[in-house]
């Protein structure tokens, strides 16, 4: 029997479809919640009711496919064996839907065989009714000839007499053509123009029905990119690799992460790969492994493929299908190289090509100077390695062949430090060749970012390594004629023989050699703090898009886009004025200008050239302009304020910096000031950032450029490392004037209503003897209260816009933040029992314990309200702290308050006779999303407080949060 999961199925009963008979296995019932009787088929898309077994009633369906009109009866009766009615059942929908899949492929495959077809396709017009009736006397025929071998469903029982007996009923059933036809011509009309409307692109996947969603993805099974006579396994190989090279140099250049906005961004580069394909812009150089007659071969199977993907939606959806996996692949193997062990077939040999394809030696982002200098000193380091092992004494001796494992430990060894972000030692750092000490410099920079976040690079790398052991080898071991020597291994045994290796023969030094590449101290012993503002203002003009969401304005002044003429006439490979005088000046002059076709074929190609895939929205205006959808105005303005968007040529200004750093507007200027003017009133030259500072700085450049921030972070670590005089925190000179405020808390209900507060909303990170408390701007009263309760100064209240990700947008959040250093108020709170917000195991002070006690001895005493008493409202208090804090008001005499952990809550309900249990709003170990970014739960738990509780709350201390108090008075 098939049975719902959710609505109990009796075992006389089954579920069949009326219209084409399909028995609906329970992994394909659809809608089918508790109470609701209605399902649907999975292959004809109607509404189904249960019915009773075909044993007990005559099922009467439609044959599949054949007319709406005419029904036919299906016989049964004599089916007699409980277990074999299932059997039968499952079997006839297995055939009646195997039938059904093989006439859309005929459909398929006439509509695309046929010359007058085919041409409808190719001009995007309708068919008329006679193509129709073509192609319904060619299926016909095709279907009275049917045999069950024909049918790709090998599943079907055919060989039971039953499913043959069906078999020939079905095929009697067909009729003579003219009979069939009147009978049956509406219906295959219906099915022929939508299969043509597929091919066309006429439908929108999502909005198909679930019967007719299983027809695109049989014909995409059958006729897709894969299955392509065209596309040999060669030709699938090629191909892919081709695309897997282009998807990772995309996506190191998207920097994606995981999330739910990967979809959107992988949608992009799929668009991007395919109109990169259908264009022809695959090069001789993509094609650098294969030799002329395999590239031959790949050209003609790629034109049959960039024909289809263009005239044929099922052949595109299936080839993006395909893209797609890819990226997910590619997207992997970039962050985990361990992925590739789970990789066979196909993928696996994706793998191997993109690490075996000389990514490094092939990179155009590093000069060939600084490629053949790097070759140059990894081989001094190599060979220094190599003259380590024990088996080697001599340059020219014969030693004993170093094994495979050996070999990897040098290749491997280099690697690791390389990509650790050590630096060469500076005694093989030497001798460069047409190169500066800084430009190799700043190319190995480059070099280690590009390792720590690509490990497909580094394993390409690795690749490379290996070649250049082998190459020291086989000098080491034995030295060939020079007539025999390739031009690197001479420049390789030239170095080798130039450079002085007598301070490796010191004593106590051989050992040295194991670890060729060492952190050197920086030359510059100095690093100020003007230099890092500088330093930080070129790393994150890089971010350019993200910039242009933070600071719209940005882009273009009162009067002109910053991204100016002059900068788009160079991006074109034209004079200055280019722009100005051939363009704009003539569009104004004549409206009707239009810049040629060469021209805007140029720029794209300089676009692409300069930008990568950051050339996307560039393309797209080009394709509008070309479209005459923009006039020739609009379209340079457009692609100004685009480029200024994308480029990263506009500069980071001093105030975009601060609102950035610090959530103001004069934060760097006031900086500046303090350094550069004398007759600021607090000059000082020498000012320094502390380092409470830095590390908010980190986390703000973190929470709005995310991982992408290394190099930012490296120069911030820098600045503390170079100057060890660091202050710890800023305002090192002010204090509070109630450092006390927290002690003898029995005496103090309001003392008792703020410690509960920080228990929600205040931090002791950091610093020992910080305390931090912040709040939303909206609630700007509650901060000035605990400001004024601890004697902090109201001025040195810190507001703070912050940016952070949600739901794939930049949002502002407006805060203030009350931060100070006490030592005897920290050692307070401790005592107290002061847990952060994020604390896993978290328990109810003992003093709130204790007065709760009291209170109740006292009440048991005078027959009087506990809640009344001060120990009671001492208690209230600091769950109203807590509640104003982490908690939500609901209306009337409702509220509930909120923790990680759930033994805390449980310990409130019991202390304050809470009858309400605790339960999970996020469950441990469940996916959970924060700002954009995915973690597992360690869990959310919350409480409804009770009217009664409630009530006795909100009397305990009257000057509590003036928002939630105000909503209460309210209602």
């Amino acid at each position: 029997m098939v049975e719902n999961k959710t609505r109990k199925i009796e075992r006389d009963e089954i579920i069949v479809c009326g219209v084409c008979n399909n028995a609906i296995p329970k992994d394909y019932l659809e809608n089918s919640l508790g109470g609701i009787k209605n399902f649907y088929c999975q292959y004809c898309g109607v509404p189904l009711n249960l019915t009773h077994n075909p044993i007990n009633n005559n099922v009467s369906g439609r044959d599949p496919i054949i007319s709406t009109n005419t029904q036919k009866e299906t016989n049964l009766t004599n089916i007699k064996k409980n277990g074999e009615e299932n059997d039968f059942a499952l079997s006839y929908s297995n055939i009646t839907n195997a039938i059904r899949s093989y006439i859309f492929q005929l459909i398929y495959q006439f509509l695309k065989n046929t010359p007058f077809t085919l041409k409808k396709i190719q001009s995007k017009k309708e068919l008329k009714s006679s193509h129709i009736n073509i192609i319904l006397k060619k299926l016909w025929k095709e279907l009275k000839d049917l045999n069950p071998n024909d049918l790709a469903n090998q599943e079907l029982v055919s060989s039971k007499r039953r499913i043959k007996n069906y078999f020939e009923e079905f095929q009697s059933s067909l009729r003579p053509y003219k009979k069939f036809r009147k009978i049956n011509f509406a219906l295959f009309a219906e099915n022929i123009e939508f299969v043509f409307g597929l091919i066309l692109g006429d439908y929108e996947f999502s909005n198909l029905t679930t019967s007719k969603k299983r027809i695109v993805l049989d014909l995409k099974k059958s006729f897709g990119f894969k299955s392509d006579t065209a596309t040999t396994n060669s030709f699938t190989y090629s191909i892919s690799l081709v695309v897997s090279k282009m998807v990772r140099s995309i996506l190191n250049q998207y920097h994606i992460t995981e999330g739910n906005d990967n979809k959107l961004a992988f949608d992009e580069i799929i668009g991007y790969v395919i109109d990169y394909i259908v264009n022809n812009k695959i090069k001789s150089s993509d094609l650098s492994e294969f030799n002329n007659s395999k590239k031959k071969k790949f050209y003609t199977t790629l034109e049959k493929l960039i024909k289809n993907v263009k005239t044929d939606w099922i052949c595109r959806k299936s080839f993006e299908d395909h893209i797609y996996k890819l990226i997910l692949i590619v997207n992997s193997l970039i962050g985990d190289v361990d992925y590739s062990s789970r990789l066979f077939g196909l993928e696996r040999l994706i793998f191997q090509g993109l690490t075996q394809s000389a990514l490094f030696e092939k990179d155009q982002d590093f000069s060939p100077h600084f490629k053949l200098n790097l070759t140059l000193i990894l081989c001094r380091a190599i060979f220094l390695k190599i003259k380590n092992f024990p088996d080697i004494t001599k340059l020219n001796s014969q030693p004993a062949k170093l094994s495979i494992t050996d070999k990897n430990i040098i290749k491997n060894s280099i690697t690791d430090e390389i990509t650790a972000g050590k630096k060469i030692n500076s005694q093989i750092l030497k001798k460069f060749y047409k190169l500066s000490l800084e430009e190799f410099q700043t190319y190995y920079e480059k070099l280690q970012n590009k390792l720590a976040s690509d490990l497909i690079y580094v394993e390409s790398f690795r690749e490379y390594l290996s070649d250049l052991v082998r190459l020291v080898l086989n000098i080491v071991q034995s030295i060939s004629k020079k007539s025999h020597l390739t031009k690197l291994e001479l420049a390789v045994i030239k170095d080798l023989a130039n450079y002085n290796f007598e301070w490796f023969n010191k004593k106590h030094e051989r050992t040295y050699f194991y670890y060729p590449l060492q952190n050197v101290p920086d030359k510059s012993a100095i690093y100020n703090t003007l230099e890092l503002i500088e330093d930080l203002k070129i790393e994150i003009q890089q971010f350019s898009e993200e910039l242009a969401i933070l600071f719209p304005d940005r882009l273009m002044t009162e009067v002109r886009n910053i991204y100016s003429h002059e900068w788009l006439s160079q991006l074109w490979g034209k004079g200055c004025t280019y722009v100005r005088k051939s363009i704009i000046r003539k569009a104004k002059a004549h409206t009707d200008f239009r810049v040629k076709e060469e021209e805007l074929l140029r720029l794209r190609e300089k676009l692409e050239e300069k930008l990568g895939v950051k050339t996307l929205g560039c393309l797209n205006i080009i394709r509008k302009y070309i479209g005459n959808e923009i006039y020739t105005l609009q379209f340079v303005d457009l692609l100004e304020k685009e480029l200024g968007r994308v480029s990263g040529e506009i500069k980071v200004t001093d105030e975009e910096l601060s609102l950035i750093l610090a959530g103001n507007h004069s934060f760097i200027k006031s900086i500046k000031g303090k350094i550069r003017n004398p007759s600021h009133s607090n000059y000082n030259p020498h000012y320094k950032f502390s380092k409470e500072r830095l590390y908010e700085f980190k986390d703000f450049l973190f929470e709005i450029f995310g991982d992408r921030v290394k190099k930012s972070s490296e120069l911030l670590e820098r600045f503390e490392r170079l100057n060890p005089d660091l202050k710890e925190y800023s305002l090192q000179q002010y204090t509070i004037t109630e450092p006390n405020y927290f002690q003898n808390i029995k005496e103090k209900i309001y003392a008792s209503y703020w410690f509960g507060f920080l228990r929600a909303d205040g931090s002791r990170a950091g610093d020992p003897y910080r305390v931090t408390f912040a709040l939303a701007e909206k609630d700007k009263d509650s901060v000035e209260d605990f400001a004024k309760a601890v004697g902090f100064p109201l001025d040195r209240i810190s507001p703070r816009t912050r940016y952070q990700r949600y739901k794939g947008k930049l949002k502002t959040y407006k805060s203030l933040t009350v931060q100070f250093r006490c030592r005897p108020m920290a050692k307070d709170i401790d005592d107290l029992g002061f847990q952060s917000s994020k604390a896993e195991q978290k328990y109810v002070p003992s003093y709130v314990v204790e007065s709760l006690k009291e209170a109740k001895k006292i009440a048991k005493q005078t027959k009087a309200g506990w809640w009344l008493t001060t120990p009671g409202k001492l208690a209230l208090a600091f769950l109203l702290g807590y509640y104003d804090g982490d908690g939500e008001y609901l209306g009337g005499r409702t509220a509930k308050i909120y923790s990680s952990s759930r033994s805390f809550l449980e310990h409130i309900t019991e202390l304050f006779g809470i009858k309400n249990k605790v339960y999970p709003e996020t469950k441990p170990g469940e996916e959970a999303w924060a700002f954009d970014r995915q973690y597992i739960s360690k869990g959310l738990w919350a409480v409804y407080l009770g009217p009664d509780v409630f009530d006795m709350m909100m009397s305990s201390y009257e000057k509590s949060m003036k928002r939630k108090r105000l909503l209460y008075s309210a209602e």
